[in-house]
């Protein structure tokens, strides 16, 4: 079963990913994902504010930095590692 997964991007970012430029995403590994799956970024602004545009990519290769060696410098990656995924083309 694939999943629709919705995450927050700021604006730089999001351009970034709508325009074909950036191709991956990198986040705190505090969900599930998998290949297959659809990521929706769902654009901030600055203060964090919504701005009303989303797109969706599907997601290709995950993997998960606890399983990596050299990536524990922080709490973060301590408990929960990051995920970074592969973003195919726009789903519909």
């Amino acid at each position: 079963m694939n999943r629709l997964i919705s995450k927050k991007a700021y604006s730089e970012y999001f351009e970034f990913v709508k325009s074909g430029q950036k191709t991956f995403d990198l986040r705190a590994a505090d969900f599930e994902v998998e290949p297959g799956d659809t990521l929706e970024l769902v654009e901030i602004d600055k203060q964090r504010n919504l701005t009303g545009r989303a797109l969706r990519r599907k997601v290709g290769v995950v993997s998960h930095t606890k399983q990596l060696e050299g990536w524990y410098d922080s709490q973060i990656v301590a408990d929960k590692g990051y995920v970074i995924m592969s973003l195919l083309e726009e789903d519909k």
